[in-house]
């Protein structure tokens, strides 16, 4: 076991030694006075890769891998400022940003045992929409409630249930090691569906013996297999049933139906039919791949077990994608560009930000 694990520190060691990565610099500034933010954040959207500016506003980002990433600045009490940087290999990039303060100054800090019931119940049902209802959410919490204002108003004779918050979310998820900063910017919910948007960064946490990196690992291979994120990375790479998905769509005439039979096997090739996404990839601008899903998908993940079936004769679990404007716009790694156009249900849509992994 020491062997093995000796040779796969080396590997390790090799691979980072020979990494084509690049790097960013520069300062973080008021846009109004110039004057230095310090200790403000700059990092790479749903990855661990980060950095804090110093007293002078002065910031380095290191490591970047080669390729197209999307860069977020942050200060409190400022807006937050995103960009999309494509980083060449030994390549420097020097960007000075100008953070925007918030015309509304940031509220007093209201202590959570304060609020009303009210705001008790809607920050219980934001929990359950936000974090998601699979094993892992139980053991996700937010840290910092309070930054949190909720809505309820009637659009259309629609429900709508919206958040804002005014700070960055602070998330602690014990089940897949990871501290996390959501930068909430759009979140909306009716009995149709939610709509979240955000960036998010990643930190590692530091576990209590080995028996915890383990239990990490092994959920953290849980998450991400079956994933949405998995099922776009399995296209890009022409892996998609080797990964063990299998995509239907509804046949001719039978478009969108909403009502199936429980059998499944009885309507492939009569209402459904199989999908091949080979050969139907599209590369984009750089570092980018254009997927496209003109109509409905249905997704079957053959490589796991579900107890909640859809169908009587499958076990494994089921999911829907449906994607305003008919393109996922993803990198090589699996993050969707265009996420707020894409629309999951069934056992994808569980799988939310207690099931996230950094890229």
């Amino acid at each position: 076991m020491k062997v093995w694990n000796l040779i796969l520190l080396m590997v390790l060691l090799f691979s980072s030694a020979n990494a084509q990565t690049g790097q960013l610099k520069g300062r973080i500034l008021d846009s109004k006075t110039s004057e230095p933010l310090p200790f403000a954040h700059v990092f790479v959207n749903l990855t661990t890769l980060g950095a804090t500016s110093d007293d002078q506003g002065n910031y380095v980002l290191k490591g970047l891998p080669t390729g197209t990433h999307e860069i977020v600045f942050s200060f409190i009490g400022y807006s937050s400022y995103i960009t999309r940087l494509t980083i060449q290999q030994d390549q420097e990039i020097r960007q000075d940003i100008r953070l925007i303060p918030l015309e509304k100054e940031l509220e007093t800090v209201v202590v959570s045992g304060t609020r009303d019931k009210e705001w008790e119940k809607q920050l219980k049902r934001f929990e359950k929409i936000f974090l998601g209802s699979t094993r892992f959410s139980g053991a996700t919490t937010i840290k910092n409630p309070w930054v949190l204002e909720f809505k309820e108003t009637t659009v259309n004779n629609v429900h709508l249930f919206t958040a804002t918050a005014s700070q960055a979310i602070e998330i602690v998820n014990n089940a897949l090691g990871y501290r996390i900063d959501y930068y909430l910017k759009t979140f909306a919910h009716t009995s149709e569906g939610y709509n979240i948007v955000g960036q998010v960064r990643f930190e590692e946490l530091i576990p209590h013996d080995d028996q915890q990196v383990k239990t990490w690992g092994d959920n953290r291979t849980a998450a991400y297999y079956g994933s949405f994120r998995h099922l776009v990375t399995s296209i890009i790479d022409d892996r998609v049933q080797d990964e063990g998905f299998q995509i239907y769509i509804d046949k001719r005439g039978y478009e969108n139906t909403s009502i199936r039979t429980s059998n499944f096997k009885s309507q492939l090739d009569k209402t459904i039919e199989g999908y091949s996404t080979k050969n139907t990839l599209v590369t984009g601008r750089v570092g980018e791949y254009l997927i496209p899903v003109k109509q409905r998908w249905e997704v079957h993940y053959t490589r796991s077990r579900t107890n909640q079936k859809t169908y009587t004769d499958v076990t494994y679990p089921v999911s829907w994608i449906q994607v305003n404007g008919g393109t996922i716009r993803a990198t090589a790694e699996g993050i969707v560009l265009n996420q707020g156009n894409v629309i999951l249900s069934g056992a994808m849509n569980e799988a939310r930000l207690a099931d996230m992994l950094p890229y």
